[in-house]
């Protein structure tokens, strides 16, 4: 989907090795195109706001990994308030926009303070969502079987009450660093909520268990934070 960033390839200009010849060129792959649609998470308002990336490699020595930094310019939301550019900002501090459609999931306190299944209804508007929980969460709730309250279809929810949904089985892209870039892989587990967490709270990511591509043998399978994963026909 256009508004998830394809990882993008940076070339340094090579240097010359002990021996003076010309040493091969550092290629780094950032996790977000220049000029991408991003959100920024906010710790002190604990929300995400829409921004702007600004991706650059800093080159080191020849054989040093290049490092790539991002800052994101986020946008105020108002006509008279200028916009603010945050420098370097961590990946876990960063998503991709989320799209019309997308598969989340929304922390419901209402429903025993946890995460619950949901789909993005339209385009946001002045960071909010308009959003139909899922089928799971009607059961959870007591509704009837084959019944879904009107409810169920929730006007202006705030971007920092939603996050990705990854399912056991959905292919995706986790992010390996500057030299790897992106690589395919599969949800091989049920996420869960970072150790450092407190219950009842809404956490902006979520530790989810990846196998690689193919891998028949589960057991191989590693934990990593939610925000170095992209859904698989965003890459």
């Amino acid at each position: 989907e256009d508004s998830l960033a394809a990882g993008v390839a940076a070339t340094a200009p090579g240097g010359l090795d002990p021996a003076g010849n010309r040493a091969e060129a550092a290629v780094a792959a950032p996790a977000f195109a220049d000029g991408a649609a991003v959100e920024y998470f906010s710790e002190t308002t604990r929300q995400w706001q829409q921004g702007t990336a600004q991706v650059r490699v800093v080159h080191g020595a020849p054989d040093q990994e290049p490092k790539v930094v991002c800052d994101v310019r986020v946008d105020s939301g108002a006509s008279d308030v200028a916009a603010v550019t945050l420098d370097d900002v961590p990946m876990s501090s960063i998503r991709a926009q989320l799209c019309q459609d997308e598969s989340v999931e929304m922390f419901s306190r209402r429903l025993g303070g946890r995460w619950v299944p949901a789909q993005l209804i339209g385009a946001p508007e002045c960071g909010r969502y308009r959003v139909r929980l899922g089928e799971e969460t009607d059961a959870a709730d007591g509704a009837a079987e084959g019944a879904r309250s009107p409810s169920r279809l929730l006007e202006e929810v705030p971007a920092g009450m939603l996050r990705r949904r990854y399912v056991e089985g959905t292919a995706v892209k986790v992010y390996e660093g500057p030299s790897a870039g992106w690589r395919e892989a599969v949800v091989s587990g049920t996420p869960r909520a970072p150790e450092d967490s407190a219950h009842g709270e809404a956490h902006h990511w979520a530790l989810v268990p990846i196998s690689a591509q193919g891998a028949a043998d589960r057991t191989e399978a590693r934990c990593v934070p939610s925000y170095l994963l992209a859904p698989h026909a965003s890459q």
